[in-house]
């Protein structure tokens, strides 16, 4: 294993605040902003810095991390805050639907209501990135069901800021990144893109359409059997 200079524009998906749930409780616009503004008190403080805040969410929540935001490289009770993005969008699609359908095909009656999100890339650099494809362990590392591998590995590997890994839910396993220092990531996002996430309940899959029906962003269809 050793370091690799990388540079790339990555993707993420996050909810859409000005399509949120609080948008369609309130009347105007005034009214919307005030509840925003109340419901966001509640939560950690932005870190300080330049970078717009769909970069910096990622790293405001407080440590150590609770068990219910653990996720890959990410320990709970542990002191690592998180970027997850990904080189293509299609394998942020992936990575999505599978956190997205995981909460909600359990609900005896899940909502079917389109649920506005934002896709979005920004600028990554890093010197010293690291990509652990060569690493013995790699199945370990990448696991569907266990995460204790990729935990081991952080607490040996302090010093990485950056890891480049298979995705395991992509089914060509294209490449993810996380990122631990928000310094490597550019200061705004370059592109913003809306999307609908549409329940297909009887069919367990997540339907994923562009929100202006752009052709250059084709549907897609992602049944829970492909990325659980």
């Amino acid at each position: 294993m050793s370091p690799k200079s990388t540079k790339a524009d990555i993707w993420r998906m996050v909810e859409v605040e000005a399509d949120s749930q609080s948008r369609l409780l309130t009347d105007n616009q005034e009214e919307y902003e005030f509840l925003e503004r109340y419901i966001d008190s509640g939560k950690p403080p932005y870190p300080p810095g330049e970078h717009h805040f769909l970069i910096r969410t990622a790293f405001r929540y407080e440590l150590p991390t609770p068990p219910e935001y653990a996720g890959r490289f990410k320990e709970p009770y542990g002191n690592g805050k998180g970027f997850y993005g990904s080189m293509a969008p299609n394998t942020t699609f992936y990575e999505v639907a599978y956190h997205w359908l995981r909460e909600r095909l359990h609900l005896p009656a899940p909502s079917q209501t389109p649920e506005p999100r934002t896709l979005f890339s920004v600028e990554f650099y890093d010197e010293q990135a690291f990509d652990i494809r060569d690493e013995s362990n790699l199945g370990d590392l990448t696991s569907r069901a266990d995460l204790q591998a990729s935990w081991q590995f952080v607490r040996s590997h302090p010093e990485i800021l950056s890891i480049i890994y298979p995705s395991c839910r992509s089914p060509n396993r294209d490449l993810n990144v996380y990122i631990r220092d928000i310094q490597t990531l550019g200061l705004t996002p370059k592109a913003l893109v809306p999307f609908l996430l549409i329940l297909r309940a009887s069919e367990k899959a997540c339907y994923i359409v562009n929100k202006n029906y752009d052709d250059r962003w084709p549907s897609l269809v992602i049944p829970w059997s492909m990325v659980s």
